[in-house]
C-alpha cells in the first residue's frame, strides 16, 4: 500500500469537525451495531476510498486495538497504571458498501470481545517487558511492525467541563505509534460529540488529511444508504 517501510523523522496531525454522538447511535441501532462498529466501518471505508485515490488495492489494513481488561472505574483508583492489551485487527477495505463492511467489523469486534486473544497478549506484553532493554525494542518492533498503526476510540466525559468559567468546546487527541507505524487514528467522544484525529508520516502517509476527511463523508454515506434500506 506504500504504508510499509521505514518512517522518517516530519509528521503532521489533522483532526475532523465533531459528529453527534446521537446520529452514531442512532446509524448503529438501526443497523444492530454498536456505536465503535460503526465508527471502526467508517475508518475502513476512508481508508479504502484513500488507497484507491492513491493506486493502492488491499483487502484489508491491520491495525493495534487497545483493549481494556479491567472495568472502567471514573474515580482515581489507589493504584495507577493501566491495563490493556494492544489486539490486532483487520479493517475490511474490499467492500465498497459501508454496510457489508459493517457486516465484517462487527463479526470481527465480536471475536475480540468473546474470544481470549486480549489476556494472551497481556501477558506476552508482560513477558517483553522483563527482557533486557535491546531485547525488549527489539521484540516490540517486531510486534508492532506487523500493523500499519495504532486505532483506539476513547470515551471521554458526557458533559461540558469548563476551564476558568469558560466552556471547553471540544478535545482531541492522538494516539502514539512506535517502530515503522505509519499512522494513528484517534477517536474521541465529549459532551455528545465525536472527533477522530490522525497523526500520520509525511513520507508513508501524503494528503493524509484527506483520510479525515473521508471519514465524515463515509459516516453520512452510511447513513444515506440505511434511511434508503429503511424506507
Amino acid at each position: 500500500t506504500g504504508w510499509s517501510g521505514p518512517v522518517g523523522e516530519h509528521k503532521a496531525i489533522s483532526w475532523s469537525p465533531p459528529i453527534p454522538l446521537v446520529e452514531v447511535q442512532a446509524l448503529a441501532h438501526a443497523n444492530a451495531a454498536t456505536v465503535n462498529d460503526v465508527l471502526l466501518t467508517c475508518v475502513a471505508q476512508t481508508l479504502r476510498a484513500y488507497l484507491h485515490g492513491h493506486g493502492a488495492v488491499c483487502q484489508s489494513v491491520t491495525w493495534d486495538v487497545p483493549v481494556n481488561l479491567k472495568p472502567f472505574d471514573p474515580s482515581l483508583p489507589v493504584e495507577l497504571g493501566n491495563s490493556f492489551a494492544l489486539v490486532q485487527l483487520e479493517l475490511p477495505t474490499d467492500h465498497d458498501d459501508p454496510l457489508r463492511t459493517l457486516e465484517v467489523v462487527r463479526r470481527r469486534m465480536g471475536r475480540i470481545k468473546r474470544g481470549h486473544e486480549a489476556v494472551v497478549d497481556f501477558g506476552v506484553q508482560a513477558v517483553f517487558s522483563r527482557l533486557g532493554g535491546r531485547l525488549y525494542r527489539v521484540a516490540i518492533d517486531l510486534m508492532a511492525n506487523r500493523a500499519v498503526g495504532v486505532l483506539t476510540n476513547v470515551p471521554g466525559p458526557r458533559a461540558p467541563l469548563y476551564v476558568v468559567g469558560r466552556k471547553v468546546e471540544g478535545m482531541m487527541g492522538w494516539a502514539p505509534t512506535t517502530a515503522d507505524q505509519a499512522m494513528s487514528f484517534t477517536i474521541y467522544s465529549y459532551d455528545g460529540k465525536v472527533f477522530v484525529g490522525l497523526a500520520a508520516d509525511v513520507g508513508l502517509v501524503p494528503d493524509h488529511e484527506q483520510i479525515v476527511e473521508g471519514f465524515t463523508a463515509a459516516f453520512r454515506r452510511m447513513q444515506s444508504l440505511t434511511a434508503r434500506r429503511a424506507g
